[in-house]
């Protein structure tokens, strides 16, 4: 529908253009409907919206936990309370970023694209980045570099 409208403006204007054209004027009028064409396939190029590529691995943050404690934090992004082990599979209840790489405690990975709750993934590395809010509030950041299933 927006191609056809994009095409009636063309064609509008290129008239225009070929009756405003001065008497004994050189003839250097245009094909219109292969002008339409044209406009029409660039407009769809550029519109054109691929699929994301199926991302299949890559890290997530999983959840906070206290230094060396088996135990997720209530905000984690996981079904499972407790921080998995290698070659488990885990199930997301929340949108998470599919990053490059985990955090290092200063930065984040570059963004892949987002993974949907209910999304289950195998486990291949933890990674856990200590943070130290106040000297008696220190915890770790669990990140996991995952496969999708």
């Amino acid at each position: 529908m927006k191609i056809k409208k994009f095409n009636e403006k063309i064609r509008k204007k290129m008239y225009a253009l070929e009756e405003s054209k001065p008497a004994g004027a050189e003839d250097q009028s245009v094909n219109t409907k292969n002008l339409d064409i044209e406009a029409a396939l660039s407009v769809a190029a550029s519109k054109k919206t691929l699929p994301p590529k199926e991302l299949k691995t890559g890290w997530i943050y999983l959840g906070k936990a206290e230094i060396n404690q088996p135990n997720l934090f209530p905000d984690k992004t996981i079904k499972q309370t407790k921080v998995p082990k290698r070659n488990t599979e885990v199930t997301l209840i929340t949108s998470v970023n599919l990053r490059q790489r985990a955090s290092n405690g200063y930065s984040l990975g570059a963004i892949k694209g987002i993974i949907s709750p209910g999304t289950k993934a195998k486990i291949l590395t933890i990674e856990k980045v200590g943070i130290k809010k106040t000297s008696a509030e220190q915890f770790e950041a669990i990140w996991a570099q995952i496969e999708k299933i």
